[in-house]
């Protein structure tokens, strides 16, 4: 059965893990920075969770670092380069966000420490990408369903069509606050698809 991302209201749900996507104008590692957020009650207590390499200009040292924001030091409104979100699984309660939490986390420390033999990226590069899909392929097992790979693609899209959005309405490719959040959604193909 085909996937589709759909827009949703930009309304960042409780408890509910997310997909980041921002702009990056030189970006050596790929055309924009992955990250994972977390929301634990509301848009103002988001986790953001990523892989950094804080001497990405010179390829030659390797000194990738996982980043833990604490709630509070990140949202979506004061971010200046993020263009999308894609709403990954939503628990029902915060102890069980918690736990998904403690997994993800878990399952990041676990990829940066054997960074060189991870099943997604045999034929890639580490990188800020290849740490969030691994991390969730490893802590999320199925997403709506889908692949490490389908989640690039569909994210790697969603981002791009966003920033197109952005230029085509604002001239530029990013504006702080403004972005889309998207969900993957299971349609049926009509009879002339079929």
């Amino acid at each position: 059965m085909p996937r589709v991302h759909v827009e949703l209201d930009v309304a960042i749900k409780p408890y509910t893990v997310y997909l980041a996507l921002h702009h990056r104008v030189h970006d050596p590692d790929g055309e924009f920075h992955w990250a994972i957020v977390i929301s634990l009650a509301n848009w103002s207590s988001c986790v953001f969770f990523h892989a950094n390499n804080p001497d990405s200009f010179n390829p030659a040292l390797d000194s990738w670092v996982i980043e833990e924001w604490p709630p509070g030091q990140w949202t979506p409104w004061n971010s200046a380069t993020l263009l999308c979100m894609f709403e990954l699984m939503t628990c029902n309660t915060q102890d069980l966000v918690a736990e998904k939490y403690a997994e993800i986390l878990s399952a990041g420390q676990d990829i940066m420490a054997r960074k060189s033999v991870s099943s997604f990226r045999q034929s890639q590069t580490f990188s800020c990408k290849t740490f969030v899909l691994d991390t969730l392929a490893q802590a999320i097992p199925t997403v709506s369903g889908q692949s490490s790979a389908d989640l690039e693609t569909h994210a790697s899209d969603a981002a791009k069509w966003t920033r197109d959005l952005a230029i085509s309405t604002t001239g530029i490719p990013m504006v702080p606050g403004w972005f889309k959040i998207f969900k993957l959604e299971m349609v049926e193909p009509t009879s002339a698809e079929a």
